[in-house]
């Protein structure tokens, strides 16, 4: 009778261990869900932003009336008004020390690039669509590259962070 108790004894204590372990899966779990997914989703959402703000701009290049020209200048400031609620809103949520160089190069990038688009669009409503697109192709192409390597250093930085919280070194995260 008593290996019977002790092999219930193992049983009890191995079901908590087991139970106690699926916990802290759980909450891994839901730490990754609700961390790193959303912050991998805004930035995907900055640039998008982005991407959506740079076709607008060479669309006003090709634009052929004034109300069309006019109608895009309006869409752009709403989209540029939309990434900067974006990028105000991930600096409050998931800004740190680890990344705040790479979200600074990020809003300095975005800042070139609006007032790059700018000036695109004052060539194109003067006609200089020569000037326009070697602006788009120039300078604007230089702040959108900037900005995705920007995006991306977040990104990895985001990782590390996530897989040492999860129990692996930044060294071990490094060599993988």
């Amino acid at each position: 009778l008593i290996p019977v108790f002790i092999l219930g004894i193992v049983c009890i204590l191995s079901s908590l261990g087991a139970v106690s372990n699926i916990r802290k899966v759980n909450k891994n779990a839901t730490q990754i869900a609700n961390g790193y997914m959303n912050c991998i989703s805004d930035l995907g959402d900055i640039q998008k932003e982005t991407l959506l703000i740079h076709q607008l701009a060479l669309s006003h290049i090709v634009a052929t009336d004034f109300d069309t020209m006019v109608n895009l200048v309006a869409t752009i400031r709403g989209e540029e008004a939309v990434l900067e609620e974006e990028l105000d809103k991930f600096e409050k949520s998931y800004v740190t020390e680890g990344n705040k160089k790479s979200y600074n190069q990020l809003v300095e990038s975005y800042e070139g690039l609006k007032h790059e688009i700018a000036n695109l669009m004052a060539y194109s409503a003067g006609g200089k669509n020569e000037k326009a697109y070697a602006l788009a192709n120039g300078a604007i192409t230089e702040h959108s590259n900037s900005m995705q390597a920007a995006i991306d250093a977040i990104q990895a930085d985001v990782n590390i962070t996530d897989l040492y919280h999860f129990g692996r070194s930044a060294r071990e995260v490094r060599h993988t």
